[in-house]
Formats: C-alpha cells, sequence, structure tokens
C-alpha cells in the first residue's frame, strides 16, 4: 500500500512528537514517550541525572500557522514542570520551527 500523498492530522502529530523528542534527546535529556492515549503528557523528559523531569504536551501544526487547539482539560493541568512544546511543520519548508511555553499555569 502506498504512502497517502496528503497528511493526516494524527501523521503530522506523531511527526511534531517525534521531531520533539529528538531536539530534546539531542540536547541531552532523557526520553520517554507516553501512551497516545496518555492525557496531558506526550513525552516524559528528565536529564541525566534524574534529577529534573518535567511532562511535555507537543502540540503540531502541519502549517505556519501561529495557533494551535489545546482541549479543554489543559485548564486543569496546573504544574511547574509541565510545558507545551509548539511545532510548525510547513508544507513548503524543509524547515521545522520548534516553541516551547513557560510552565503550564494554564
Amino acid at each position: 500500500m502506498a504512502p497517502s500523498t496528503r497528511t493526516s492530522g494524527y501523521m503530522t502529530g506523531m511527526r511534531g512528537l517525534y521531531l520533539t523528542a529528538a531536539e530534546l534527546a539531542r540536547l541531552g535529556f532523557v526520553v520517554s514517550v507516553t501512551s497516545r492515549s496518555a492525557r496531558g503528557a506526550d513525552l516524559l523528559v528528565t536529564d541525566q541525572n534524574c534529577q529534573r523531569t518535567w511532562s511535555v504536551q507537543v502540540k503540531t501544526n502541519g502549517s505556519t500557522a501561529k495557533w494551535w487547539q489545546v482541549g479543554p482539560h489543559a485548564r486543569n493541568v496546573r504544574s511547574p514542570s509541565h510545558v507545551y512544546v509548539f511545532v510548525n511543520i510547513p508544507k513548503k519548508k524543509s524547515t521545522t520551527i520548534l516553541y516551547r511555553s513557560h510552565p503550564c499555569r494554564c
């Protein structure tokens, strides 16, 4: 079966998730992808000494939009160790842009 020429929202989200995990690993963090059904965290991240940990929610756009859809449960996630990473994957450019939020104070 040939891959679809149109990228689905699910596949765009998966690309953003793994690009974020790869970038965090490149920066020296230990990264674990959670189950796709985990609420509020796509990645669990720690430093190499396991002294600091973060839960990371990744939101990805398959365009150059400056907004990302966040679910209604985001208001209930309040932790200084929970962060959002916002990813743009433009269709016609070869670069991917990552934005990191400050700890979630939704």
